[in-house]
């Protein structure tokens, strides 16, 4: 049973570790496309399949070390110069690339070895029928032309290493960093008691707050005192108390005792003060770093889109370039999860939807050159995800047809719509602007499914259009579900708590400026009007708080409303 666990470990260990050295392989084959005689580029794809086709044979698993055996062996013959990369050999290097994820899959999910696996021996034979037809073209001088291109690639090699020996040292180290793995249980309950300590720093906090009122109630309580006591001493009738000399004592120690009460209380403030801030401040660190151990870089899900770009683009006959910027921004590893299929789907949509074909583009006054930006940054405590094309846009009007074809506007309910407003449709079930389906889309499928999966994330999507220019999706997502900003209210003596992701402002609202339309509060919030709520009421609370000169307001918002 432990040999079987342990075969289990470093089976999804590999698993974990090919699928980054298949992301590399695929991202250096669209980068051998643009330069195929980068060498340097060639001997590191090399090492990759080599790296895949060891640790398979460690395992047992022997389609992938085969199928990796067979890509090393077209990736040497190119390396070898026999090959040259081309269109033909990319799609058959991709089709290999492809082939090793799918037995992964199967061996991750327990059908390698033994049970029945994916046929691949179509694409094997191939691979091996590339290979073996480049040794067979080589011509008469071989050998000679090869030793000469050697020994100059050997005297480059000395001079390129000669020249940049130094600067590779100095320039390794500093990145140089030592990971280790760790399941996302354990940073789970590391989050929570860290959150449990963040919360104890909050009342920490509320407690230095009360004791800094205690402190100035002392302070005042003893000038009081004082004050008594020299007007006292300068009443003439003094001389009567002193037949009491057990008042003037009690009097005199209490004038005592409340300066030591002021001192004491006040030492013990600023010291209380001096040592609970580097604990807060240590506090908040450690809250910033528990969450970055969750955090990955946005290009871990960002570099699989440049490979589906070229496959989509070549199906379709369309010359599209793809950029990407940000890739560094970092995200909760659980929303990263959640965040690549919704990307896939509005990338199909720009591909299929947004981007015209060259001709279409031409006769536009267009570039024929498509193009597709993904950009990720950081405001705030969120992420924002910006996808643009500069295709043909959205046409509101044919939204609006549409959208009154399927009953989901009348003539009544589109007056006054702003085309933003219009815009929120393409959102919606079953609605397409596609008259016939293709096997991207056409299906009512997609859009409504991107707005549902963002939602579930905690985040919001937002689209901008112009006809003839372009179409921009805008994803808002928070930094991490671990753990969510709250702003706390108090609503008929309970405590209540409003993420701070959904919360725009707060407001200080009089009476007066509070209309009456319909039976409904309105209040004017950032030049909108908005419908006021009170809380007590909907949560059934009974009664909210007394009559007061304004109303404090949290004016919330989603979806830009």
């Amino acid at each position: 049973m432990d040999k079987k666990l342990d075969m289990s470990q470093f089976l999804s260990t590999f698993g974990d570790e090919t699928k980054e050295h298949l992301q590399k392989l695929n991202q250096g084959l669209l980068s051998l496309e643009k330069e195929p005689e980068n060498e340097e580029l060639v001997n590191e794809m090399f090492r990759e399949a080599h790296t895949i086709k060891g640790g398979a044979r460690m395992l047992g698993l022997g389609p992938i070390q085969e199928l990796a055996h067979r890509l090393e062996d077209v990736l040497g013959e190119v390396r070898e110069k026999r090959l040259r990369i081309d269109s033909r050999l990319s799609d058959l290097l991709f089709e290999g690339l492809d082939g090793i994820g799918i037995l992964l899959e199967a061996a991750l999910s327990g059908d390698l070895p033994g049970g029945p696996r994916p046929d691949l021996s179509d694409l094997s034979r191939r691979l091996v029928g590339a290979a073996r037809q480049a040794t067979k073209a080589e011509v008469a001088g071989k050998e000679e032309r090869e030793e000469g291109e050697a020994k100059e690639a050997r005297q480059k090699e000395q001079e390129k290493e000669l020249k940049a020996k130094p600067e590779k040292i100095v320039a390794r180290a500093p990145g140089s960093e030592e990971t280790i793995r760790v399941s996302l249980d354990k940073l789970d309950r590391l989050l929570h008691l860290v959150g449990e300590v963040f919360t104890s720093k909050g009342r920490s906090v509320e407690r230095l707050h009360r004791l800094r009122q205690l402190a100035s109630l002392a302070k005042e309580a003893q000038r009081e005192l004082s004050r008594f006591m020299e007007k006292l001493q300068s009443i003439p009738e003094l001389s009567e108390l002193a037949q009491f000399p057990e008042v003037l004592h009690r009097l005199y120690r209490c004038n005592n005792l409340s300066e030591r009460l002021r001192d004491e209380l006040g030492d013990f403030f600023t010291r209380f003060e001096e040592e609970a801030l580097p604990a807060s401040l240590t506090i908040d660190e450690l809250r910033e770093r528990a969450i970055e151990v969750r955090m990955l870089p946005v290009g871990s899900i960002f570099a699989s889109f440049p490979r589906l770009v070229r496959d989509l683009s070549r199906e379709q006959g369309k010359e599209i370039t793809f950029e990407i910027r940000g890739e560094e921004t970092e995200l909760d590893k659980k929303i990263l999860e959640g965040l690549s299929d919704p990307l896939l789907h509005i990338i199909r949509n720009c591909v299929d939807h947004g981007l015209e074909n060259p001709e279409e583009r031409k006769s536009l006054g267009k570039k024929p050159l498509g193009r597709i930006r993904l950009t990720a940054s950081q405001r705030g405590g969120q992420v924002l995800i910006e996808l643009e094309d500069d295709g043909r846009g959205i046409d509101a009007q044919m939204i609006k047809k549409i959208a009154r074809e399927k009953g989901l506007l009348s003539e009544n309910d589109i007056r006054g719509l702003s085309d933003k407003e219009i815009f929120s449709f393409i959102f919606t079930p079953g609605f397409s602007t596609r008259k016939s389906t293709t096997r991207l889309s056409g299906r009512g499928v997609g859009l409504d499914v991107v707005k549902t999966n963002i939602e579930r994330l905690n985040g919001a999507i937002d689209l901008e259009a112009t006809v003839g220019k372009g179409t921009k999706f805008t994803l808002k997502l928070p930094l991490t579900l671990a753990i969510t900003e709250v702003l706390l209210v108090k609503v008929s003596g309970q405590t209540l708590a409003i993420p701070v992701a959904w919360v725009e402002e707060v407001v200080m609202v009089h009476p007066e400026e509070v209309e009456r339309v319909n039976g409904r509060e309105i209040i004017r919030a950032r030049k909108h009007r908005a419908t006021l709520v009170r809380l007590s009421d909907i949560l059934n609370l009974g009664n909210g708080s007394a009559e007061m000169e304004t109303l404090p307001v949290v004016v919330m918002g989603r979806d830009n409303r």
